[in-house]
């Protein structure tokens, strides 16, 4: 009871008002991880085949979000030089290369609204971090005035002290936990998109390859 009542009437009011915030940004953020990971690992995107695009069998964006989910299945490479003259198999081509340009328009466009998801979770981690240390700074002194003249009456100079570096601690203990859960997990799917816009690429030279005719 002596710690609930340390922390709820004794601590400053902007270290009150710092926990709320806290765990606002937590609350955001971990919403953010939550529509990142949907987005980047959603198995119930049906799978696609590679080929299956080069002969127009799918939609550009369905192939672009299958992609942002490593749905996406390569099989062997298209072999079109038989026909690679027909006139009606250049229109073929020429109408799949279009459709994958659409495609990388719209694995891009997913792919930067997800980055700035990631980009904005390592903003408030780093946010977190530097008002968790000001407010170890800050409220150092308050935290100290309002141990020694509200708190226990037998309390000594030292106890004071000790008691309001408890409560400072505790307080960037939680900002720094708050801080590293952000800085990881912006970290992880930072990761994770770097390796989705690499397979995208080596992706589109091999659908362009396909669609050659060479």
């Amino acid at each position: 009871m002596d710690t609930i009542y340390n922390f709820l009437a004794l601590e400053p009011l902007r270290i009150k008002l710092f926990f709320p915030g806290l765990l606002a940004v937590a609350v955001f953020s971990l919403a953010r991880f939550g529509r990142l990971a949907v987005r980047l690992y959603d198995y119930r995107v049906a799978p696609v085949l590679r080929e299956k695009f080069a002969e127009g069998g799918v939609a550009p964006d369905n192939l672009a979000r299958a992609s942002l989910a490593s749905r996406v299945v390569c099989g062997p490479f298209l072999d079109r030089s038989a026909s690679s003259d027909q006139p009606s198999e250049t229109l073929h081509r020429t109408r799949s290369l279009r459709l994958l340009k659409l495609a990388d328009c719209s694995f891009r466009y997913q792919w930067e609204r997800c980055n700035a998801d990631v980009e904005s979770a390592k903003r408030a981690s780093v946010l977190t971090l530097i008002l968790s240390c000001a407010m170890v700074t800050i409220g150092a002194p308050a935290s100290y005035f309002n141990f020694s003249n509200f708190g226990s009456k037998h309390a000594t100079e030292s106890e004071c002290l000790l008691l309001t570096l408890d409560q400072l601690l505790v307080t960037l203990g939680l900002g720094l936990c708050v801080c590293a859960v952000l800085y990881l997990g912006a970290g992880f799917f930072e990761r994770a998109l770097a390796g989705r816009l690499a397979c995208w690429k080596y992706l589109c030279s091999q659908l362009e390859d396909d669609l050659s005719g060479k």
